[in-house]
């Protein structure tokens, strides 16, 4: 494949355990965890 849609080194992240509490996010990122179809809807509107 000359194009790889995944290369090595993501197909090894993906092993990993990679999550974290929703507490970690708003403390580190101050962001406020939404439903994906809530963000979806907030984002469409904000392109209009």
């Amino acid at each position: 494949m000359t194009n790889p849609t995944l290369n090595r080194d993501q197909l090894v992240m993906l092993r990993e355990d990679n999550v974290c509490g929703n507490e970690d996010i708003k403390r580190d990122f101050d962001l406020e965890p939404m439903r994906f179809e809530d963000a979806i809807k907030k984002h469409l509107t904000w392109l209009r």
